[in-house]
């Protein structure tokens, strides 16, 4: 019977598994700006999405252009905080340009106001490069968003750059179009970490029973 306790009660503080999950951000046009462009280059806009950018202005596109215009984008990963990143895709279709370009995505660390970066920061959770095309496109973040996760960010920025013209979709709702039409999208598969010493319902049904036979045999051997 001893042995059958001791067998319970390590069952009944076995570590419970791991939860996995998914978690989708929509990353829309967050530029609050009322024309196509802003030169108020001193704004910043809030919330999980992207702005375009020229030179010396804000524009309402997400732009793969070389020199000439680029993307940044913020996400706010709070949700992610403690968990182990298992998978992290980027996305986003490109509709309005006519050519494919070299890539660079540059991952750096935000605070909830996206502000103009025109110039590419320090890779502070690393860098992606790869090729953009017209039509859909998808990116392997995996590492940028656990690193970003590791250091304990609550907000995770992205610079996109190309190295020549031409590949953008615009966003304008002057030119008909809406905020996200792009459709940029952040996929993350991830487990939580497990709660520790927690029993499991039928473990404790058995641990109860194995008590009771226990008092039983007593109370037989002390008649």
């Amino acid at each position: 019977m001893k042995t059958l306790l001791c067998a319970l009660a390590l069952g009944a503080t076995m570590i419970a598994p791991a939860s996995a999950a998914v978690m989708n951000y929509t990353l829309e046009d967050i530029g609050t700006f009322s024309d196509y462009t802003s030169s108020g280059t001193g704004d910043t806009f809030s919330g999980t999405g992207f702005v375009g950018m020229y030179d010396g202005a804000f524009g309402h596109l997400l732009t793969i252009e070389g020199s000439s215009a680029k993307t940044i984008a913020q996400i706010d990963i709070t949700d992610l905080a403690g968990a182990t990143i298992n998978s992290a895709t980027l996305s986003f279709v490109l509709l309005d340009g006519n050519d494919s370009t070299a890539l660079t995505i540059t991952s750096y660390a935000g605070d909830g106001a996206l502000g103009y970066q025109f110039t590419a920061p320090t890779a502070d959770y690393g860098t992606v490069i790869d090729t953009a095309a017209m039509g859909s496109n998808s990116y392997d973040l995996t590492a940028i968003v656990a690193n970003a996760v590791a250091a304990g960010e609550d907000w995770l920025n992205l610079h996109l750059e190309g190295a020549t013209c031409c590949a953008w979709t615009y966003t304008y709702d002057g030119y008909g179009y809406d905020a996200d039409r792009a459709q940029m999208r952040l996929s993350v598969t991830y487990n939580t970490d497990p709660a520790t010493d927690v029993p499991e319902p039928a473990t404790i049904g058995l641990l109860g029973a194995g008590l009771a036979g226990l008092g039983l045999m007593r109370r037989r051997r002390a008649a």
